[in-house]
């Protein structure tokens, strides 16, 4: 038994239990931002693949501005003259020079 002159031994702790880890809470608003982002970004790409196919549609017989060929704008040109410019731009020689050597060839000659 004890003696009241020694103190009482040392209680031993109790083991503890692992606690369970608090669950971070997500933020949905994250994603949310991202996928509104990506679905605007979408719907503005489409619309200005539509527009541009509008354009195109609108003037179906005429060569879109800008268009050049050999050096030659044919842009605003209907389909038939920018098939005559063309047929015009293949029939006429190009110079081949190698030194003092000259070949006039046809782009037609080439296939």
């Amino acid at each position: 038994m004890h003696d009241r002159r020694q103190p009482p031994p040392p209680a031993r702790p109790l083991p503890r239990r692992p606690q369970p880890r608090a669950r971070k809470r997500t933020s949905w608003r994250p994603w949310l931002l991202m996928g509104g982002a990506l679905t605007f970004g979408s719907v503005l790409a489409l619309g200005a693949v539509a527009f541009v196919a509008l354009l195109l549609m609108a003037t179906p017989d005429r060569v879109a501005a800008g268009v050049t060929v050999a050096g030659q704008d044919i842009g605003g040109s209907s389909e038939r003259e920018a098939e005559t410019l063309i047929a015009d731009l293949a029939a006429r020689p190009i110079a081949l020079v190698d030194g003092v050597r000259q070949w006039q060839v046809t782009p037609g000659e080439f296939g």
